[in-house]
């Protein structure tokens, strides 16, 4: 038994070493595909101990039925050339075959059904349009205070085009609220939290919003007016079915001084964060003259001519910029960055399971 558990155990730490050499030949390709910096120096004492068990105790585990099995045998009917019969050996590598058959059916259809997230998450219809819609963050630029000069100076390039600034962009949403109906503003028990953007007229026609009921900001409108998406108006219990119905109503924020805010319009619910999350209460206010939590400056392009326009864009960014790089980034592609995990995750799946 001794010389099987010894045999089985130099085999698994042979395995082992080729395994780390493996690794080591692997890992730049895996670190480059996952956007990863994992060492084998990463390991650790704590690490190199676990590998260590795992070694001996696959050796251990692996000789035990040799050992277990052939010390039974009796040498001299084995060198006599008698048949040796061994049932539970066959139901044994019966089992292991059906165990490997289970676990490669497991992996191909796990590998299926993350590929198949993954085509709906990009293909689904998210309520916005994202592919002609370049946006760009003033905020990491350091040119937050030129917002109104880039989009007074981008507005009339051409016909086709709509240029907004706000404080949120589907994808980046950063800022909540505490609204209440106007007539039950002291009861809290109805308080909905919602995600809160400030933006201005132009920001229904750059991002491609649908409008349910009511209207848009209008240009230069400011005061006590907002526009929610049905799951806002739900929440406030402004609205069951029509979102007509919440047109006019007043609420207000919780905390504030508010004399009241008019719902003068509803956007149609659309997906504004991952397709992980439900979709949450948003509220729209007028932008103002202040400056906003973020600035964010979105263009919409003519769609029969995207290079063109992205070029206008560009020239009219250099001079209005004062030489800020131009890095433009479309909305779906900034979007879709909250599905990378996602894809290296389909990537490693399919790769596992081929």
């Amino acid at each position: 038994a001794g010389h099987f558990y010894a045999e089985s155990l130099l085999l698994a730490a042979t395995a082992g070493v080729v395994a780390l050499a493996l690794a080591a030949a692997v890992l730049p390709l895996f670190n480059a595909f996952t956007g990863k910096a994992i060492t084998l120096g990463s390991l650790g004492l704590t690490g190199a101990g676990i590998l260590g068990g795992v070694v001996v105790g696959t050796g251990l585990i692996a000789g035990a039925y040799p050992a277990a099995t052939l010390a039974r045998f009796r040498a001299a009917a084995v060198l006599k050339g008698e048949r040796l019969h061994g049932r539970g050996g066959r139901r044994l590598r019966q089992a292991l075959v059906v165990v490997q058959f289970a676990t490669t059916a497991v992996l191909l259809a796990g590998a299926v059904l993350v590929a198949e997230q993954l085509r709906y998450a990009q293909t689904r219809d998210l309520g916005f349009r994202g592919d002609q819609t370049v946006v760009f963050d003033l905020d990491a630029l350091g040119i937050a205070r030129q917002r109104n000069v880039l989009r007074d100076a981008m507005t009339p390039l051409t016909s086709g085009q709509a240029v907004s600034v706000a404080s949120g962009l589907p994808g980046d949403v950063a800022a909540l609220a505490l609204f209440s109906p106007l007539d039950t503003a002291g009861d809290r028990s109805d308080d909905a939290q919602a995600w809160t953007i400030s933006t201005d007229a132009a920001y229904l026609d750059a991002t491609g919003l649908s409008l349910s009921a009511g209207r848009w900001l209008r240009p230069g409108e400011e005061g006590s007016v907002t526009i929610l998406n049905e799951r806002a108006a739900r929440d406030l219990g402004l609205m069951t079915d029509d979102p007509a119905t919440a047109i006019g109503q007043q609420i207000s924020r919780s905390h504030a001084k508010d004399t009241g805010i008019e719902v003068i319009g509803v956007v149609s619910d659309f997906h504004f964060a991952s397709l992980r999350r439900e979709i949450s209460a948003l509220s729209f206010i007028p932008l103002g003259d202040g400056i906003p939590f973020k600035s964010l400056l979105a263009v919409r392009l003519d769609a029969d001519d995207l290079p063109g326009g992205l070029a206008a864009v560009e020239a009219v960014w250099d001079e209005a910029s004062g030489g800020v790089p131009f890095v433009p980034q479309f909305l779906d592609a900034a979007f879709a960055e909250e599905y990378a995990e996602d894809r290296t995750l389909a990537g490693l799946v399919g790769g596992i399971a081929l």
